[in-house]
């Protein structure tokens, strides 16, 4: 009977999810800014920790291999946009230093809070790093501050917030910061994966070159599958086989990428570079994954939200911090770094910054894949993570519109 119920609320859930999304999408200028905070609060309500148990563990747990390939469907889709973003090489190199200067930054003053609560729990200084080192609790502070470096990253750009049918047919500051923010992610990615890398070779068990030979060898796997993939796939014309051809290839890659490298977004997502760089043909993959990936990412903040436990004073103040540090910072840091560029595009606009605020699945998804590594912390690399999403819409929407509307790339008067 359980297993019923089960697979009746996960049918349930996903025609909600695409329902919701679709509903949202067609008033996404008007209330798109309150989309994930009604999510978030229905995954709480059919929650077994805070909710009313509709959805219980054992059913959650059933659901997180669907979590696993829907984040895995966002990676690969990331990689085929990334290579078809065309980016002068100075503007890259500049969008991937800002990118690293970001998590260095967000990284490093998450790192002193949480050296400051390891001084309270010893009862000594933040400059007693003997002591500090020693602690138990020292692998979880450095994990913890990195993956919200990690988190700052991840942004799906200004279509999120209102329909492309809204827009200019020339739109010079929209396309720069999409591109931009695939770039961001991309980097968001690659830093991730780099973390949990170094932290299961030198720190959860003892390093091994034949370990590390093989890890890195195994990666040549997903650029294969992608050149197979174009072999056997490329001159097919029918859309509808063609798009079961890419799912079937994201749930392999998925799998391949949790057994090989523990990793649901790397490989699926060199899997799709390497299809965007010998298949000409991979926008339409594309664009079909946005129309599957967005009701999904409205399906994974049910989900997790229904995870969540009530969080402690720490983690809702980690929270605050964590959103309002990384409101102001691209706010106004990425104005200084790479605003001179988008500037060149439209001389008029102000605090480029605001382009870059808003957030998507890539954020829950850095939080669960460490979530198990921070035992009783995964709670609350969950709730911020959550947190971030519902209060950036309220932030990002006012932000990214009022860029627009400086940019004069709306087709009417907002």
């Amino acid at each position: 009977m359980q297993e019923i119920s089960s697979s009746l609320l996960f049918i349930i859930l996903i025609l909600f999810a695409f329902g919701a999304n679709h509903f949202f999408s067609k008033y996404a200028d008007k209330i798109s800014f309150v989309k994930s905070l009604i999510f978030c609060i229905l995954g709480i309500l059919i929650g077994p920790n805070i909710g009313f148990s509709i959805l219980s563990n054992e059913v959650i747990d059933k659901l997180g291999l669907l979590t696993y390939f829907i984040l895995g469907i966002v990676a690969f889709n990331t990689g085929l946009k990334t290579c078809s973003f065309e980016l002068r090489s100075n503007l890259l190199l500049r969008t991937l230093g800002d990118s690293i200067l970001q998590f260095v930054v967000i990284s490093f003053c998450f790192l002193i809070i949480g050296f400051t609560y390891l001084a309270n729990f010893h009862e000594t200084t933040i400059t007693d790093f003997n002591v500090l080192l020693k602690s138990p609790l020292i692998v979880k502070t450095f994990l913890f501050s990195l993956t919200l470096g990690v988190m700052s990253l991840f942004t799906s750009g200004p279509a999120h917030f209102f329909n492309k049918k809204d827009l200019r047919i020339n739109t010079p500051v929209y396309d720069s910061i999409l591109k931009i923010s695939n770039f961001f992610e991309m980097s968001g990615i690659i830093l991730l994966t780099l973390i949990l890398f170094v932290l299961d070779f030198f720190i959860l068990r003892d390093f091994n070159f034949q370990k590390l030979g093989l890890q890195l060898l195994l990666l040549l796997i997903a650029p294969l599958l992608g050149w197979l993939f174009v072999i056997f796939i490329g001159k097919e014309r029918n859309d509808e086989r063609m798009t079961l051809a890419t799912l079937g290839g994201v749930l392999f890659s998925t799998g391949i990428g949790i057994i090989l490298i523990k990793s649901y977004l790397f490989f699926p997502f060199l899997m799709g570079l390497a299809i965007a760089k010998l298949f000409k043909d991979s926008l339409k993959i594309s664009k079909t994954l946005n129309e599957i990936e967005d009701p999904f990412s409205v399906l994974l903040i049910i989900i997790f939200s229904a995870q969540l436990n009530i969080p402690t004073l720490m983690t809702v103040l980690i929270a605050v911090a964590f959103v309002l540090f990384r409101y102001f910072y691209l706010l106004l840091t990425k104005d200084f770094i790479i605003g001179n560029e988008i500037k060149k595009k439209n001389s008029a606009i102000d605090k480029v910054g605001r382009g870059f605020i808003a957030q998507d699945a890539f954020v829950i998804g850095a939080a669960s894949l460490v979530a198990h590594y921070l035992g009783d912390w995964g709670n609350s690399i969950l709730f911020v993570a959550i947190i971030s999403i519902v209060f950036n819409e309220f932030l990002g929407a006012g932000s990214i519109n009022s860029l627009l509307v400086d940019s004069d790339e709306f087709k009417v008067d907002r």
